[in-house]
């Protein structure tokens, strides 16, 4: 059965047909849900703008390799000073932020003891002996003790708490974001497609998962961020 919306010449399309296929899927399907919200456009249609866009973005044409992946990795705790230097620059701190933290770890060094005490406690115990409350109670010092150094490396990243982040420097987008782009299509229908992956599946499933709030508002502020560079880039490709 046909798409509605779909092109005709879907399998016969060379790469700047389909690259000028996928960006009109793509602005067409992000309207309609605006529409949607608006009341001006029916749940069937924006699924079917969503089918559209699904199917043009997974098709490669013959003459290209497949699209690499994103490199981009995620915070993950343990990894490398060399891995988290690469991943995070330094950010400069107030005073403010500054003494925030010095609190955050006395706070956390605070539960560390505690945890440690509870912990011998709990060895002292025969392992025969159930106890529930003692275990309970390790674990919930384990998940503030965690709380903690996520807001700790949160504000350490990007100098602010993790509340009130928000993705202020879109502001540098037009000019900044903008002039560092690629001039071609197909590289910046290439990294348009990358982000895309992250902003709708990796980033979303990373905040479902994340145990912290800390963690939860950097994903979120990827999220913003990564829709506002999709904005731009799209924005720019439809003019070259």
């Amino acid at each position: 059965m046909a798409i509605a919306g779909f092109p005709d010449d879907f399998w016969s399309m060379d790469e700047k047909k389909l690259l000028e296929e996928r960006i009109k899927a793509k602005a067409n399907w992000e309207l309609l849900k605006l529409r949607h919200r608006a009341g001006k456009a029916s749940s069937e249609e924006v699924e079917a703008a969503w089918r559209v866009s699904c199917k043009l973005g997974k098709h490669i044409p013959a003459s290209t390799d497949k699209v690499k992946e994103t490199t981009e990795k995620p915070y993950v705790p343990g990894a490398t000073k060399v891995e988290q230097a690469i991943a995070a620059p330094e950010v400069v701190l107030s005073p403010e932020m500054i003494r925030h933290i010095q609190e955050l770890e006395a706070q956390r060094s605070t539960l560390d003891v505690e945890k440690r005490n509870v912990s011998m406690k709990l060895q002292q115990i025969p392992a025969s002996v159930p106890c529930p409350e003692l275990t309970e109670r390790i674990m919930n010092l384990r998940r503030q003790w965690e709380e903690l150094g996520d807001r700790i490396w949160y504000v350490k990243r990007n100098g602010q708490l993790p509340e009130s982040a928000l993705p202020q420097d879109t502001a540098l987008f037009p000019t900044k974001f903008t002039a560092e782009l690629p001039r071609e299509k197909f590289e910046l229908d290439r990294m348009i497609k990358n982000l895309a992956i992250n902003v709708q599946h990796k980033w979303p499933a990373k905040v479902s998962a994340a145990k912290t709030s800390a963690k939860k508002a950097e994903y979120e502020r990827k999220i913003a961020v990564g829709l506002a560079k999709m904005e731009v880039m799209q924005a720019l490709f439809v003019t070259l």
